[in-house]
């Protein structure tokens, strides 16, 4: 079966459908987000859809109208499941009365028209705040998310990779290249969508390895690889570790620079 971007975008029609049906007045957005509303879905390998449901303050008050709303969501969620596409989390729903306690760390993905897109009801993103508390949250997450590919470094030593090692090492990469530059923008308040990521982080700390991270990227951007790569693959994942590091160096001793000024 070949998966194209008509198929995904059917899925989202009938997402939409599903839930203007079944709730009504109740819906009062949805909002889209990630490769799909950036327009860099790759279709067979991008998930399906990451979105926001926002229902009215007072469907979380009264029991039936709640279970109504959510026997709603879970045919829809169960209807995406049927697609055949990739589909490998479900939405989220929130209430109104939570618009300012959206994550500070993707507030940067809703803000933008280039890395949300609101595809039902009301337009809620200039309503989307976060506290000051999980701002501060989102400035230290780097420290912790970089560990992500840590366990990969086994592999560094390991003598013989496998054909499962090597999926395991690819799919590790992509993962810090698809989550840790936007964290670390964070870390220097620089609150942006995954797009304009990397050279955000570039520009902010220019003694990084730029060259190592095109390098990491372009091999990345293969939809598979071999156990022919085995050796290249364990290269690019010395490199990519070794440049995260250095990010986590460059960030502890620009904030030393500001304590000290």
């Amino acid at each position: 079966m070949t998966v194209t971007l008509a198929d995904y975008q059917n899925a989202l029609a009938g997402f939409r459908d599903d839930l203007q049906d079944g709730l009504g007045d109740d819906l009062v957005s949805i909002l889209l987000y990630g490769s799909l509303a950036r327009g860099d879905c790759k279709p067979g390998q991008s998930d399906l859809l990451d979105s926001y449901v926002y229902l009215k303050d007072d469907v979380f008050l009264e029991k039936e109208r709640f279970f109504n709303a959510f026997a709603t969501m879970v045919t829809a969620c169960d209807r995406l499941s049927r697609t055949g596409l990739p589909y490998q989390h479900p939405f989220q729903y929130w209430s109104e009365d939570e618009l300012s306690y959206v994550p500070a760390l993707y507030r940067a993905h809703w803000w933008s028209d280039e890395n949300s897109e609101v595809v039902y009801g009301e337009d809620v993103r200039q309503r989307m705040n976060s506290t000051e508390a999980d701002v501060e949250v989102a400035r230290s997450t780097f420290f912790g998310a970089r560990r992500m590919g840590h366990h990969l470094a086994a592999y560094l030593r390991k003598q013989e990779l496998t054909e499962e090692d090597c999926e395991k090492i690819f799919a590790g990469v992509k993962m810090l290249l698809k989550f840790l530059p936007a964290i670390a923008c964070a870390s220097l308040d620089i609150w942006t969508g995954p797009k304009e990521a990397v050279p955000s982080l570039l520009n902010a700390l220019p003694d990084l390895d730029g060259d190592s991270l095109a390098h990491i990227n372009a091999f990345a951007e293969k939809r598979t690889v071999n156990i022919a790569e085995a050796e290249e693959l364990r290269e690019v994942l010395r490199a990519t570790l070794n440049f995260f590091e250095s990010v986590h160096d460059e960030i502890v001793a620009r904030w030393q620079r500001e304590v000290a000024q």
